[in-house]
């Protein structure tokens, strides 16, 4: 006795429904891996770089996000941080606010 069509239809779509998702799995799985080696070291962000001399004096304005979250705080405190770092850079900080006027200062 024959098969119906629908219950072949049927069997052959759920096949290639997990054919795909299971291609598409497999596909993700070697997407993500990596094959590099962990023995390089990238540069640590705590310290200038060997020719970071002082040049010319320079100013920098930084309109960051206002700061009512944790995170948009700590790019600000970032930012001040970083500048720090250099004899060469001033920094002005305006914080973000719906006021356009004072953001540019």
């Amino acid at each position: 006795m024959p098969q119906s069509t629908s219950s072949t239809s049927f069997t052959s779509r759920r096949g290639l429904l997990f054919g795909t998702a299971a291609a598409s799995a497999g596909a993700l799985l070697v997407g993500c891996t990596s094959n590099d080696t962990k023995s390089e070291k990238t540069a640590a962000n705590s310290q200038p770089a060997a020719d970071d001399k002082p040049g010319k004096h320079i100013t920098i304005g930084f309109a960051g996000p206002q700061a009512d979250h944790g995170w948009l705080n700590a790019i600000n405190d970032n930012a001040k941080s970083r500048a720090k770092k250099y004899s060469d850079v001033t920094l002005e900080i305006t914080e973000g606010s719906n006021d356009t006027a004072a953001q540019i200062g």
